[in-house]
């Protein structure tokens, strides 16, 4: 097996546990998000590095990436009233970590989800929701 193989059997294993444990949070809407374990997550620079590259479109996106990407703009555009309560906080939580500890590489999210900062505003109160 070559390291290609062996970055694709990771990556698969990870979306699949990922997959088991966002199941068990029901949604308020149609398409059903939350980041596993956010500390799991957030503790894993790979799988951080992952999110990110879908989220800048720099990578293919995993089920969970394609979710998180849909509930970010859903930040923007109305502080995600279709999502649930843990789903907010789950979202929060990565998004402030990303935030605070890769600054670079979130300016850059949020240059794609709000190029014109229209919406600043209703993501900064999603985010003091806490």
């Amino acid at each position: 097996m070559n390291i290609e193989e062996s970055a694709d059997m990771y990556a698969t294993l990870v979306g699949v546990c990922l997959v088991v444990v966002l199941g068990a949070i029901p949604a308020k809407s149609d398409v059903d998000f939350a980041v596993a374990d956010v500390d799991v997550v957030v503790g894993d620079k790979e799988l951080v590095s992952n999110f990110i590259n879908c989220l800048l479109d720099d990578a293919a996106c995993s089920a969970e990436g394609l979710l998180v990407k849909a509930r970010l703009y859903d930040v923007y555009k109305n502080g995600c009233e279709e999502c649930t309560e843990e789903q907010k906080n789950q979202l929060r939580r990565l998004v402030l970590y990303v935030k605070e500890n890769r600054e670079d590489e979130w300016m850059k999210v949020r240059n794609i989800f709000d190029p014109e900062m229209k919406s600043e505003e209703t993501f900064n109160v999603f985010i003091a929701e806490v």
